[in-house]
């Protein structure tokens, strides 16, 4: 038998607190898979597994095991299963493993519990970390070039200056994760648990968040050229000042998040949630806000040139001051809102629900206003 053949429980340390679904991804149980593969590893190779590997391994458990499966092998071959006292001078949660330990390993740690172990620097690129439990490691500097994290927990786990391109962090558990200044560019964290991650002035240029949950995430500065959100969530988002220049955020869900002074330029927003959202200051020149729902929105000074906000909820929104120079606004909902000082020149006000809006020197030269509602308007 192969032991990669086994069938590997996960680690059960952390699944109430870490588990994004606890009946696909925490039923692991370490001391199970440690000792069955030392069995089947002793049995197969002659060897004894290493315990640097599984810290939590008592050898006379894979001797028991092994006995058991081959009542001969304790009198034919004792040396095989003769593996010296119990190694315990590393605990059963990795915390003792070093990188040096784990420096170009390329082979499989699938469910492998690595919780709060030392990987800092450690060369990982490849490696198959599936649904590892890599919770509060220190994975700082750590190379992990197109390696499979997918279902991994890493909860709590410090990535900082991490090299992370091309990985594979789908359906994984990155609650109050570090990656700041991390490179991820093209890396895949669809339907990933970040919420409140922190990844201030990240390399995520690229990278997939698909329906992923980012809720109070903090991306300041972060580079998220082109990067994928679409159906994720977003809700208390802190994206200061992030670059998501062509980013895909069709059908997100940001409500109260900062936006404030992003670059948005040709992003996809269609039918975006932002109610109570920031974006003042935001360059969202060329981005398609179809449906778009800015109610209560704060979008001060915020730069609308030419953008397509049809059928678009603008209510009690504070545009004060913006500029939305021939915008396409049809059939968009401003009902009571804040349009003093904006720029509303050539845009296209056709339909539109201005009711109560506060449109003190706005600047209407040249807009199309046919069958606009301006009841009560100021």
């Amino acid at each position: 038998m192969n032991p990669t053949d086994l069938h590997y429980p996960c680690s059960a340390e952390s699944a109430d607190e870490t588990s994004l679904n606890e009946s696909s991804l925490c039923d692991f149980d370490s001391t199970e898979y440690s000792a069955a593969y030392a069995a089947q590893y002793a049995k197969e190779f002659g060897t004894k597994f290493s315990p640097e590997l599984s810290p939590e391994l008592s050898p006379e458990v894979g001797a028991e095991v092994s006995a058991q499966e081959n009542p001969t092998s304790l009198q034919s071959e004792p040396k095989q299963v003769d593996q010296g006292p119990p190694d315990t001078s590393k605990p059963m949660d990795g915390s003792g493993i070093s990188a040096s330990e784990m420096d170009g390993l390329r082979i499989e740690l699938t469910k492998a519990n690595l919780t709060k172990a030392n990987l800092e620097g450690a060369q990982l690129a490849g490696t198959d970390l599936r649904r590892a439990n890599l919770s509060r490691a220190n994975l700082r500097h750590a190379i992990l070039t197109e390696a499979d994290l997918n279902g991994a927990f890493l909860n709590g786990a410090d990535l900082t200056h991490a090299e992370i391109t091309r990985a594979k962090i789908n359906e994984a558990n990155l609650t109050g994760a570090f990656l700041s200044q991390a490179q991820a560019t093209h890396t895949e964290f669809n339907r990933s648990c970040l919420v409140a991650v922190n990844g201030n002035q990240a390399e995520l240029s690229y990278t997939s968040f698909i329906e992923a949950d980012l809720s109070f995430a903090t991306l300041t500065n972060a580079n998220l050229t082109g990067a994928n959100f679409t159906g994720a969530t977003l809700s208390g988002a802190f994206l200061v000042e992030a670059n998501l220049q062509g980013a895909l955020l069709n059908g997100i869900k940001a409500a109260g998040a900062l936006f404030v002074r992003c670059d948005l330029h040709g992003a996809a927003l269609r039918e975006a949630y932002f109610a109570r959202a920031d974006l003042s200051g935001a360059n969202l020149t060329g981005a398609d806000l179809y449906g778009v729902d800015f109610s209560e929105a704060i979008l001060h000074q915020a730069n609308l040139n030419a953008v397509d906000l049809v059928n678009a909820n603008l209510s009690r929104c504070n545009l004060s001051r913006g500029n939305l120079g021939w915008a396409n606004l049809q059939q968009t909902n401003l009902h009571q809102a804040n349009l003093i000082g904006a720029d509303l020149s050539w845009s296209n006000l056709n339909e539109v629900n201005l009711n109560e809006a506060d449109l003190s020197w706005t600047n209407l030269t040249g807009a199309f206003l046919t069958n606009a509602q301006l009841s009560y308007a100021m």
